[in-house]
């Protein structure tokens, strides 16, 4: 361009700049801006945002500080969207402190925050679980006749989760209806959340109170509605019968019907559960933008699992692949998950049992589950010596895949799973031999 004869103007500069910025070369987009500055060519504030939006997609808040400050030294006056990219950078840098620090910064350019910017500051407070801070925030921007928006209702419902007072989510989502604001999936979500937190609460509690009352160190009491659906398995291993049992317990009729809690005695978790799933049947009426999808049943399955509630599992399970959901990593992570309980021993059975009944709703489906969840469901037959199923399983994945090539197997395993699975089966079965010949 020189050797042409042409001068490079700051629209030149400005293109060559965001280049450096989208390979990540932030060192020389700001040679750039010292080079132009030498030219005689004053930078303005397109060239500092597009500075500022290279240092806040790599989280670098405190660099964006000096920059800003370095531009507003030079007399450029920086507008909206630079603050914007601060806060972006503080919230996604999980620093709120610094955050809040943006926001005076603004003001004391004569800007005034808006409902996008005080959403921003929001989230970052509750990533950090700052209820308080949140609530006075919302005060803030009702003094200054800023609008709320959704963002700014989901932060404040986030905040009251991550702060461990998931009571207060409810009635900020009804203020947030009050107010006219409409709530969409994310908010639905964040609600179901708040119930499922409560839910986990009161079981950790009341779990926590029961380790001491056992008549049986280490048991489970005879008739406990946790274990009802493994004993009728019975002592010879996990049957055909016994796992269609499983898979449909508690979940007949309507894919979101039958959702109290199994024998009833789980208090106020199960009321917390079942308002949950009322919740999620509200989403399912109502379609469009608050349609549940698989992050609304990632986190009802979370809390069906803390909970130790398998039939809850299941129905949920049910539930999510009746309305078409698919399932992603996360989903199968949690299905693999041990069940938290306050007996190992019960563990196991409810494991085996849980396990068992996702793969027969999986199968009624025609869904594959992946390879989490069959590894797990192999260490629970160990743990119960169940060699039965563990037969079944491995006939029936040796004959998909050799079939199709594991394309619509009901397992799909990864290669590096294969390995484990085969040893996992083999040792199952050679020491149940083993204890045959004893």
């Amino acid at each position: 361009m020189r050797s042409d004869g042409i001068v490079p103007d700051v629209v030149s500069y400005s293109t060559v700049i965001k280049a450096a910025v989208a390979t990540g070369d932030l060192t020389r987009a700001e040679e750039l801006v010292s080079e132009m500055r030498k030219a005689g060519v004053q930078p303005d504030v397109v060239v500092l945002n597009t500075v500022l939006a290279g240092y806040a997609a790599q989280l670098r808040w405190d660099r964006a500080v000096e920059i800003l400050a370095d531009f507003e030294e030079a007399g450029i006056r920086a507008d909206m969207l630079s603050f914007s990219l601060l806060l972006r950078a503080c919230v996604r840098a999980q620093v709120p402190d610094q955050a809040r620090q943006a926001l005076v910064m603004m003001r004391a350019a004569d800007l005034q925050p808006n409902t996008r910017i005080y959403s921003m500051l929001l989230s970052a407070y509750a990533q950090a679980g700052r209820l308080q801070e949140s609530l006075a925030l919302l005060q803030e921007m009702q003094e200054e006749q800023t609008r709320a928006n959704k963002y700014s209702y989901s932060a404040l419902m986030e905040a009251c989760i991550v702060a461990g007072q998931p009571e207060m989510a409810l009635p900020l989502f009804e203020q947030m209806k009050a107010e006219g604001i409409p709530a969409d999936t994310v908010t639905y979500t964040l609600l179901i959340r708040s119930f499922v937190a409560q839910a986990t609460q009161g079981v950790s509690d009341r779990r926590r109170a029961r380790g001491v009352r056992r008549t049986h160190k280490g048991g489970a009491r005879e008739g406990d509605p946790l274990v009802r659906n493994v004993q009728a398995v019975g002592a010879h291993g996990v049957t055909d019968e016994s796992i269609r049992m499983a898979g449909a317990d508690g979940m007949k009729g309507n894919a979101m019907e039958n959702d109290g809690m199994e024998g009833g005695d789980m208090g106020e978790g199960g009321d917390m559960l079942g308002r949950a799933f009322e919740t999620v049947k509200e989403m399912s009426s109502l379609q469009g933008s608050c349609a549940p999808n698989v992050i609304t049943f990632n986190a009802l399955l979370q809390g069906c699992k803390e909970a130790s509630s398998p039939a809850k599992v299941l129905q949920a399970v049910r539930s999510m692949l009746a309305l078409g959901i698919a399932p992603n990593r996360n989903t199968f992570r949690i299905l693999a998950s041990e069940l938290p309980t306050a007996s190992e021993t019960r563990s196991d059975n409810l494991s085996l049992h849980l396990l068992a009944g996702v793969t027969e709703v999986f199968d009624e489906f025609g869904r594959q589950l992946n390879g989490d969840v069959y590894l797990a469901l192999l260490r629970a037959c160990a743990a119960e010596s169940n060699t039965e199923l563990v037969l079944r399983m491995r006939e029936k994945r040796c004959a998909q895949q050799e079939a199709v090539r594991g394309e619509r197997a009901t397992f799909v395993l990864r290669q590096v799973q294969m390995p484990e699975a085969i040893e996992l089966e083999n040792d199952i079965l050679e020491r149940s031999v083993a204890n045959r010949i004893r």
